[in-house]
């Protein structure tokens, strides 16, 4: 008899997921683009309804598209199920808010990216959750941030553009010595090269409009839930735990296990912001999730050439990327990124922002723009874009400064890439040799 199967990663970016009928018939994922959906009797649109009945009402909630997409990415990750999202944004907002509640704390790393600090600064502590900043270089500090009314531990796997890497394995520990749960935003990596449920996250979220849709024509996110934390055992969380308090009694942990998470995600939290994936842009995300393995693969080996091309540079003062071994993160990218630190470099220019305005002006092939993750390689100067609301002390705190660049690697030839930054580099050379 033969034994189980256990598909690898490039199958399970083309085949995981649920397969409808109309699906049985080609190798193309079926768009669902309708709002509602027939039901067959009267008793079956209210099963479907009271959650009685697993299926579709709306494509407010789910849709067989959606579904497909977010079964595969699940798959992926390791997780039991995953919620799909108009933006990123909209899935760490989803996240967040369906486990916080006025006066909770957050402990977040102090290098995170600029909208989810600014979520968590303005809108959340607006609705009264407090978050502390600690540097998670350093789990001493993570766990002296703690308090008895942390809800929430929060980072990222690779933290752009400096490349700090986090060591989820230690975070995770501190999480579960305090019962709070770990969420990590993979956006930077992807399953492709860590899947941050194996080493102990319990959530995870995930911007779907780089990397994973790769063409840059679609936009979305996702929360997945590993299943893996007992929303019981800490009493934090009466949403799960406890029976709605409207007329449906509806109790998340006691009526679907380990998928309370993601249901409460789904028929509350998704249900009241509306910021489901749309059908079409997922169907997109889903043909781009077919290359994902290759595309990734070959821009992390672009990246890694160009890297070691920029750092024999003399225009050139520091290169920031965790595959290097010149970076603090080096033994811990070894050993949690095997295949790569991603394909986002940061490049610290010698002469400053004068120096990084020449550059960025003097590329021709690279664009100029602030994409990550896509086909095409871009350029961008975060400490007037991305960070521009950060104080002097912010931009410090996150190693990021006037001559510092972002580096998005797409999947132009690594040698067209190499030339044109190397011209731009010429040009930084001559202005430098201009001045006074």
């Amino acid at each position: 008899m033969a034994g189980p199967f256990y598909p690898r990663f490039e199958t399970l970016c083309i085949h995981a997921g649920q397969r409808t009928e109309a699906e049985a018939q080609g190798q193309s994922s079926v768009v669902f683009v309708g709002n509602s959906f027939r039901f067959r009797d009267m008793d079956h649109a209210a099963s479907l309804h009271a959650l009685a009945t697993s299926g579709h009402t709306s494509s407010a909630i789910s849709n067989p598209t959606v579904a497909t997409l977010e079964s595969r990415l699940a798959a992926l990750e390791g997780g039991v199920a995953a919620v799909a999202t108009a933006t990123g944004m909209a899935a760490i907002h989803l996240a967040m808010t369906s486990l916080l509640n006025a006066g909770d704390h957050v402990v977040a790393t102090h290098v995170l990216n600029p909208k989810t600090r600014q979520l968590l600064t303005r809108t959340l502590a607006r609705l009264g959750v407090v978050t502390t900043f600690a540097d998670f270089r350093d789990v001493r500090a993570v766990r002296s941030a703690m308090r008895t009314d942390t809800r929430l531990i929060f980072a990222e796997t690779v933290a752009l553009p400096t490349g700090e890497v986090t060591d989820i394995e230690a975070v995770a520990a501190v999480a579960r010595e305090y019962t709070v749960p770990l969420m990590i935003d993979a956006t930077a990596t992807t399953a492709y090269l860590m899947r941050p449920i194996d080493l102990g996250a319990d959530i995870v979220v995930q911007c779907l409009g780089g990397y994973v849709c790769g063409s840059d024509t679609a936009i979305g996110g996702v929360v997945i839930d590993s299943g893996r934390y007992d929303w019981s055992s800490s009493g934090y969380y009466p949403q799960f735990t406890q029976a709605a308090a409207d007329d449906s009694g509806i109790h998340f942990v006691d009526d679907f296990g380990v998928h309370a998470y993601s249901m409460y995600l789904r028929y509350v939290g998704l249900a009241d912001t509306g910021a489901a994936l749309s059908p079409l842009s997922a169907l997109q995300i889903l043909q781009g999730l077919d290359t994902l393995s290759l595309r990734m693969q070959r821009q992390v080996d672009s990246a890694s050439a160009i890297a070691t091309f920029l750092q024999a540079q003399s225009s050139v003062a520091a290169v920031h990327w965790p595959s290097l071994e010149t970076h603090p993160n080096y033994a811990l990218a070894r050993r949690v990124l095997p295949r790569g630190a991603g394909a986002v470099l940061g490049v610290s220019l010698q002469g400053g922002r004068e120096a990084v305005d020449v550059f960025v002006r003097a590329l021709q092939l690279i664009e100029h723009q602030g994409g990550v993750g896509t086909r095409c390689t871009s350029v961008l100067h975060p400490a007037t874009t991305t960070h521009y609301l950060y104080n002097s002390g912010d931009l410090s705190q996150c190693g990021i400064g006037d001559e510092l660049v972002q580096l998005s690697v797409g999947l132009e030839d690594t040698d067209d890439l190499i030339s044109d930054l190397s011209r731009a580099l010429r040009q930084v050379a001559k202005h430098a040799e201009r001045q006074p």
